[in-house]
């Protein structure tokens, strides 16, 4: 093997050409085609069937299979998928600046609306239910991962489950309240 054969060893841009499995890059920040600058790999098992993994230079991992013979398909047309990781919680890598407002939460919960929907490539158009990213993004923008990078709006679950989180713990504390304030039903009575 020489190198450059199949990407490797090759330090400048590898911008596929065509389905050969391949080691792939593009510096461009404003690339049509890659999800944003960075690189990864491709491999096909023909010439219509190409999967790329894509990884940036802000560590974001993008995957997406294509079945054109075109390994530079615009994100348009075929967008990548994001891979979500795992939100960091530990202390050593935060700075607490205050307590969360457990309403403002609620609030936005409850500013979301709920939907039911089919997605445009399921030929079988089975119904979903879930929300729209941009009525989310008008909400709050840390709801979503911007169409930018990916061709399309996804969810941030990170933000999401844990405003739904302060929103139970709101509605908790708005029950214990309730609940003090009621009367015990009085004895033989059918209440309770």
């Amino acid at each position: 093997m020489q190198v450059g054969a199949f990407g490797v060893g090759a330090v400048l841009q590898n911008k596929p050409t065509d389905a050969s499995s391949s080691f792939i890059s593009d510096a461009d920040g404003n690339t049509l085609w890659a999800p944003a600058n960075g690189c990864g790999f491709q491999s096909s098992y023909t010439g219509q069937r190409i999967a790329q993994l894509w990884i940036t230079s802000g560590s974001a991992v993008f995957s997406r299979f294509l079945t054109t013979t075109d390994p530079q398909t615009p994100k348009s047309s075929v967008p990548w998928a994001q891979l979500q990781s795992a939100g960091t919680s530990d202390i050593n890598f935060k700075e607490v600046t205050g307590d969360l407002d457990l309403n403002e939460s609620l609030s936005n919960i409850e500013a979301m609306d709920f939907k039911t929907f089919y997605y445009l490539a399921d030929e079988d158009k089975a119904i979903r239910r879930g929300v729209i990213a941009q009525e989310l993004e008008k909400i709050d923008p840390q709801y979503v991962h911007s169409a930018e990078e990916s061709g399309k709006m996804t969810l941030d679950l990170n933000p999401l489950v844990l405003d739904a989180l302060a929103a139970i713990k709101a509605l908790a504390i708005r029950v214990s309240a309730l609940e003090g304030d009621a009367k015990p039903p009085a004895p033989g009575s059918s209440a309770g």
